[in-house]
């Protein structure tokens, strides 16, 4: 396998490869032999390089890449590059990024900071209800892989995506407009408008982009589609550049999304797919694009910020500023998560978030040396209101709206059980004389006679989280020869996780107060002071490169880095206080060795890696009952990636990539609530992903031309959380004893699936339309999923059916 990967086994070298900015990948002088790829530009170390030149694993995709694959949204990223994984409990509104099988696992809190840092213009996006964005009038993405303990704003395990916007040329004016059209009555629009107001000194961009569309999904319930485009956004920047020593960019923003719900597929434990309440989809034979749903709400989310970049050059050296704030709202109102016409579980997510950026550094650049230096300062807030909605269906069933005796099984909530054995097993053995909760019925049906009905489970539950993080760094590269080049960087972070205003309260049916879980009171004490908690940590991390140029196009490197990302609370947790407990930061090892290459007269660029983590407390959720908890494991990740693009003549360019992984978690490793996980493999980490894509000129003379863009993605079979096969307990199983632990869906793991796409345009100077179409062969295949066993049933979301349409686009 890595002599394939590495040496160029073209048969898993199957994703689209970085390429340059502008519109184009060949650079043609008039023949042939002349034909060279572009030279490809990032910034992915916080200076202008070649791609080719950084000793590291980069990928990037120009705004005119991203249009020819038509990649609109950040959930399109999906395995176009290697080793990038993008998958999301709720669908297009909180993406959860995995590089090389690093991510958030199976955690889905808008509290949680992602692993893989996402960045806009250098700005680190703390709230992940903001990652869902928009790819419009985009200069570039950059997508670096391993562990970010340098240079970037916040520590990140996993890597770092970087958004890079469109700035003002500072050059006459110019602009775009774009339409498109397809099925499912989708009508997106975006476009861009520059003016130069001083010639080479002051310029302004706007830039803005609006989609509206019927859903995909039809729900019997109401006859409505689900899942559905609504959203736009805007952008204003401008550019002033008072002398060439100094450049000042403002930038300023604004977006919303309002879709219907991308409803979940809920698959029962029970025969035939059938959860505790006797409902099953395949009794009810539902086609693929049907869910029957009671609840199904809007997902919105919106965002505003402003940045300013400050830059400023002397002599050798630079000085570089850069501030944001942001600010944003994540409302899930509500979220039907049991995919039934049953009122079973529904949550209604409510979180406000805004956040500090201020990154401040200098750059020396030597004949030999270059140094980068800085100080960062950031903090981001997130004031979240929550309201669980579970079991509602028991009033339907007969319980009075204004009895309560909710299921939290909770040490203080617990007040009696059922003794289990001797001659009358439903004999009650007191708990907790304080608690409300009798657990007769509940643990043994048998008891019922004797025992009181469960009824729902109605909270709210607020908290705040806050987060400020110091950290101060550095980085020298240092030629020690013309061929060899040693990169030493080191950084300190000082993170604080703030656990704030936290209060939980139980109420009846009737909307009555009758108890608070955090902190507890039975019957409800509303005098009592919410709770407060804080945990600090600091940690150092850094990297050492070698690189050496065997020859101008040939460049092997190899690494050490350390990642580490801070703490978090279990804020999900509303049933007890002592559910809310402290996780500590993770921490990756890293250790990788690559190759950066062109080969025939640059004709052929082939790039490879191969890495290995040792991955210390990754935080993993865990579903015990109807409550979520963090937990920290230990593992290890092993793996390979390729790209190359080949440019055969003046009419065809070939570009693929793969990536391979081999994910375990350590030996004997059993969480709190009983999962074992040792030995198991990482949730989101296919085991290979691969794409193969053609861009073919059918035509061209002058300024007119027919080019034909197709790919295809393979992703691999993957897990959809830490507990893989759970153990054989799952529905369908062979070896299944007793009560299922999951549905064959999670059980079986989620299968390779395999995606086609094309574009065909025709392009002149100032005018381009387009045929275009996604998962062409209209495969249906699940992206998420996520075990309730408190509802005895899963959760599945599934990725986006075929899509097709026109596009029209005028430039002047």
């Amino acid at each position: 396998m890595a002599k394939a990967m590495l040496l160029g086994g073209t048969a898993l070298l199957l994703a689209p490869a970085a390429w340059a900015q502008d519109d184009g990948q060949v650079a043609d002088t008039g023949s042939d032999s002349d034909l060279v790829l572009d030279e490809i530009l990032v910034t992915a170390q916080k200076r202008v390089q070649s791609l080719q030149s950084v000793p590291q694993s980069v990928s990037a995709l120009s705004g005119d890449d991203l249009r020819a694959r038509n990649l609109l949204e950040t959930t399109d990223l999906n395995g176009a590059v290697p080793n990038l994984q993008v998958t999301s409990a709720y669908s297009r509104t909180q993406p959860n990024f995995s590089l090389r099988g690093i991510s958030v696992a199976n955690e889905f809190s808008a509290s949680i900071a992602s692993p893989v840092g996402v960045y806009v213009d250098e700005v680190y996006q703390n709230f992940r209800a903001s990652h869902g964005q928009q790819l419009y009038d985009l200069d570039r993405i950059e997508v670096v892989r391993g562990p970010q303990g340098t240079l970037y704003g916040r520590n990140t395990t996993g890597g770092a995506i970087n958004f890079i916007t469109r700035r003002p040329s500072l050059e006459g004016t110019e602009g775009y407009v774009t339409a498109n059209y397809g099925n499912f009555d989708t009508l997106r629009m975006d476009g861009a408008a520059e003016a130069t107001i001083i010639p080479g000194k002051l310029g302004v961009r706007f830039a803005a982009t609006f989609g509206d569309g019927d859903g995909y999904t039809f729900n019997p319930v109401d006859g409505q589609y689900y899942g559905d485009t609504n959203y736009y956004g805007a952008r204003a920047t401008i550019l002033w550049k008072p002398n060439e020593d100094m450049d000042v960019l403002l930038k300023v923003y604004t977006a919303e999304n309002d879709q219907l719900q991308d409803l979940p597929y809920g698959i029962g434990y029970n025969e035939n797919g059938t959860d505790n309440f006797g409902y099953s989809r395949e009794l009810r034979g539902l086609a693929e694009n049907e869910v029957e749903a009671d609840t199904a709400g809007n997902y919105f989310n919106d965002a505003d910020g402003i940045v300013l970049t400050v830059n400023y050059e002397w002599d050798e050296i630079t000085l570089t500023s850069i501030t944001g704030y942001d600010s944003g709202t994540f409302d899930l109102s509500p979220f039907d998560c049991d995919g039934s016409p049953n009122n079973v579980c529904a949550i209604r997510y409510n979180s406000e978030h805004d956040g500090f950026n201020q990154d401040l550094r200098l750059t020396y650049t030597g004949d030999r040396l270059q140094v980068i230096g800085g100080l960062y300062y950031g903090w981001d807030r997130n004031i979240t209101n929550n309201e669980p909605d579970f079991f509602g269906i028991l009033t339907d069933l007969g319980v009075p709206a204004d009895f309560f005796n909710a299921p939290i099984a909770s040490a203080d909530a617990l007040a009696v059980v059922p003794a289990g054995a001797g001659p009358d097993p439903c004999a009650p053995v007191v708990v907790n004389p304080n608690g409300f909760f009798d657990a007769r019925s509940f643990l043994d049906p048998s008891c019922a006679a004797v025992a009181p009905p469960v009824s729902p489970i109605l909270a709210e539950q607020q908290f705040t989280i806050e987060r400020p993080s110091y950290a101060i760094y550095g980085e020298a590269i240092y030629d020690v020869t013309d061929k060899f080049t040693v990169t030493l960087g080191l950084r300190y972070t000082y993170d604080e996780v703030r656990f704030e205003d936290a209060r939980t309260v139980l109420f009846d049916a009737a909307g009555n107060p009758r108890a608070s879980t955090v902190p507890f009171s039975f019957p409800f004490d509303p005098s009592l002071p919410a709770v407060n908690l804080e945990e600090d940590t600091g940690r150092l991390t850094g990297r050492l490169i070698l690189n050496y140029q065997w020859q101008d196009e040939v460049m092997t490197y190899a690494s050490y880095s350390r990642g580490y990302r801070a703490g978090a609370w279990n804020g999900l947790a509303y049933q007890a206080i002592e559910q809310v407990f402290f996780v500590p930061p993770e921490e990756v090892d890293a250790f990788e060795v690559g190759l950066k290459s062109r080969w025939f007269d640059n004709r052929l660029q082939f790039n490879a890696a191969a890495f290995y983590y040792d991955y210390q407390n990754q935080q993993i959720a865990e579903i015990v009952g109807a409550t979520s908890f963090l937990r920290a494991v230990n593992g290890r990740i092993w793996g390979l990636e390729a790209e190359f693009t080949a440019l055969v003549n003046d009419w065809l360019v070939i570009d693929g990539s793969g990536g391979y992984l081999n994910s375990r978690y350590d030996s004997g490793q059993v969480l709190d609530g009983g999962g074992a996980i040792g030995g198991n493999e990482f949730p989101n980490a296919p085991d290979i992903m691969a794409n193969l894509g053609a861009t073919i000129t059918f035509w061209e003379q002058e300024d007119r031309s027919i080019v034909l863009r197709a790919d295809g993605q393979y992703i691999g079979e993957y897990w959809f959380d830490p507990f893989n096969d759970y153990g054989g307990q799952f529905v369908g199983s062979p070896t299944l004893e007793g009560q299922p632990l999951a549905s064959s869906e999670l059980g079986e793991g989620n299968p390779a699936y395999f995606l086609a796409n094309a574009r065909l345009t025709f392009n002149q100077e100032n005018f381009a339309v387009s045929l275009w179409a996604r998962n062409i062969f209209d495969n249906f295949y699940f992206t998420y999923g996520l075990n309730l066993n408190a509802f005895n049933q899963d959760y599945l979301v599934r990725g986006l059916p075929r899509t097709y349409g026109v596009e029209l686009t005028a430039r002047f």
